[in-house]
This record gives C-alpha cells, sequence and structure tokens, in this order.
C-alpha cells in the first residue's frame, strides 16, 4: 500500500500514525487563554469599588426668561466619603456648552470654576477652596 493514496476511503494506518502530531503549541495557547479568563473572574468577583463621595440633598431650580434662555440654579449638600484620597473638585453634568456661570452666586466654598468639554460630553467643574476626605 502506498503512504498517500488518493482513494478518501483507503487509508494507511502507518502514514496516519507517523503524520499525526500532538497539537502542543495550540494546546498551551488554550491553558493560557483559561487562566487569562479565570484570572478576569476572580478580579471582576473581588473588586468593588466604593464611591468617594455622596450628594445627600439637591436642588435644581429652573426659571424661563423672555429672551428664551434659562437661570438654572443648582445647590446641593454632599459629603466626602474616602479616606483613602482627597476631593479637591466636583463635576455637574451640563445639557450642552451655551452656558454663564454668575460667579456671585457662587458658594464660598468655591475657588474656582471651569467649563469641560470632551467631544459632545459637557460639565461644570467646582474647585473647592481646601481638599475634603471622608
Amino acid at each position: 500500500m502506498s503512504k498517500k493514496t488518493k482513494d478518501p476511503d483507503t487509508f494507511d494506518p502507518e502514514y496516519v500514525k507517523k503524520t499525526r502530531t500532538f497539537p502542543l503549541s495550540k494546546t498551551i495557547f488554550l491553558a493560557l487563554c483559561i487562566i487569562a479568563q479565570i484570572a478576569c473572574i476572580l478580579f471582576a468577583v473581588s473588586y468593588n469599588p466604593q464611591p468617594q463621595d455622596v450628594i445627600k440633598n439637591y436642588n435644581v431650580t429652573v426659571k424661563p426668561k423672555s429672551n428664551g434662555s434659562l437661570d438654572i440654579e443648582y445647590s446641593f449638600v454632599w459629603n466626602a466619603l474616602d479616606t483613602d484620597e482627597e476631593l479637591t473638585w466636583v463635576e455637574i453634568g451640563m445639557a450642552n456648552e451655551d452656558f454663564t456661570i454668575y460667579q456671585s452666586t457662587i458658594s464660598d466654598t468655591v475657588k474656582s470654576v471651569k467649563k469641560y468639554v470632551d467631544g459632545d460630553y459637557v460639565s461644570l467643574r467646582l474647585y473647592f477652596n481646601r481638599a475634603y476626605q471622608g
């Protein structure tokens, strides 16, 4: 019998035995993938993020003006919770970047304010006079 045959119904067991090899590299790759998946699952199960702060009370007052613009007043009370990291600013999401900040209405605990725009995301960052920690 020849080593290679073109007839699919006949085969040479010796030829198959000689040409068949164990896929060692694929087996090692599969084992590494399984180990990586187990590590990801263990990390996801053990990861328990805690909030750095919590808003205890907030109030938003909207007053329409005759020119179609709106006066929006935000007031909130919050507590810092994180004991490891000091909080020096908070961020308030805004509808768009077309807003004006009235400096006279900003709390005396706020050192400065800054508009923050990242693509479609717009917010107002309030930087405090001091750092807060839980």
